[in-house]
């Protein structure tokens, strides 16, 4: 594995593939969950951090009073193949062994997509305010830019927010998405991104080493707005639009 400090507050974590980033980031994950405070992270959805997820789950084995929370959903039924939520039981939580389990802030897609929505927005918001700062998010990037559901030129994901989710929609799905706000990613304490392949290599170099346009690549809003250490865990794929030593030596 290689370390590069592309910037003062953001490392790189350069393993050859995605199997060994995935290895680094869960013991890195494993680290933090043993000296947690409040064990509450946010994780990502999709189908990059399956070995993460693998290797999170054989690694740790005293879960108790963890909780963990997605960064966004998909608004589908909770058994349809797209759901976040599925995806987070089918990677994660059945590979768990420990007889005490962690817990996964509950999505009500169905409650979402209904006349009810903004009374469960209200609930779930002060059910999730009693669980305090996360100690870690866990974020992925998209081939445009993006993170969580926050998509390329929403400008209204861009605004300050007192309410930690928006809806979102990706034009090219006939679902919307619901999706935590960047100000409540930033709340916690720590922040680190998977990213893997060569789809991802020039969104990374345009959000580390391009300018300041979150319009176009919203994750800038992450990697140029918090205020402490990212990390982020990739491969030899996704750095190989970077200019590291030219730039950054």
């Amino acid at each position: 594995m290689i370390e590069e400090r592309v910037k003062r507050d953001i490392r790189l974590h350069v393993s050859r593939n995605l199997s060994e980033l995935s290895l680094q980031a869960a013991r890195f994950f494993e680290e933090i969950h043993a000296k947690a405070e409040n064990r509450f992270y946010i994780v990502p959805g999709g189908r990059t951090p399956a070995r993460f997820f693998e290797d999170v789950a054989r690694l740790v084995t005293d879960w108790r009073a963890t909780r963990f929370l997605l960064s966004d959903e998909r608004l589908v039924d909770r058994d349809d193949p797209r759901s976040n939520q599925k995806l987070f039981v089918d990677q994660f939580m059945s590979n768990v062994s420990a007889a005490l389990k962690p817990s996964l802030f509950p999505f009500d897609t169905q409650a979402l997509m209904s006349d009810t929505a903004q009374n469960r927005l209200g609930e779930m918001a002060a059910q999730l305010s009693a669980w305090g700062k996360p100690e870690l998010a866990v974020l992925g990037i998209g081939s445009d830019g993006h993170t969580a559901s926050l998509f390329t030129g929403d400008d209204g994901a861009l605004a300050s927010s007192t309410q930690p989710w928006r809806y979102c929609k990706n034009l090219d799905e006939p679902f919307g998405r619901i999706s935590l706000t960047f100000d409540a990613l930033r709340q916690a304490k720590q922040i680190c991104f998977l990213v893997s392949g060569a789809d991802k290599a020039s969104a990374l170099a345009d959000c580390l080493e391009g300018d300041f346009l979150p319009r176009r690549y919203p994750a800038q809003m992450i990697l140029q707005g918090f205020d402490q250490r990212i990390d982020i865990f990739c491969d030899e794929a996704a750095t190989c639009s970077l200019h590291m030593v030219e730039m950054y030596s």
